[in-house]
């Protein structure tokens, strides 16, 4: 996923490993000028976290990431998940990180 974002650069959105989930799943974000040039790289790939599908760079700056987070199968039924809804040992809600 690319995304223009106006200035002479573009975000995109890349796979850095494996992870939880499956299509989409990616890990990390780059902001790129027009001649290829990377002036920023982040990867959320690490403790159970997989950024996904897309992010967005906000006017201030900073960077929304959708993400996926590694609950065990108890700490989702713990929490409130109806354990007939979590099929895997594990379970991957999302969350947003800034």
């Amino acid at each position: 996923m690319v995304r223009w974002l106006g200035n002479g650069e573009d975000s995109s959105y890349y796979t850095v490993g494996v992870g939880p989930g499956g299509g989409g799943a990616g890990g990390g974000v780059q902001i790129v000028e027009w001649d290829g040039t990377v002036t920023w790289d982040y990867r959320f790939n690490t403790d159970g976290n997989l950024s996904h599908h897309d992010a967005c760079v906000l006017p201030n700056g900073n960077v929304l990431l959708i993400a996926f987070e590694t609950k065990t199968r108890s700490e989702a039924i713990t929490a409130g998940r109806n354990p007939n809804n979590i099929p895997y040992q594990n379970f991957w809600p999302d969350k947003i990180m800034k």
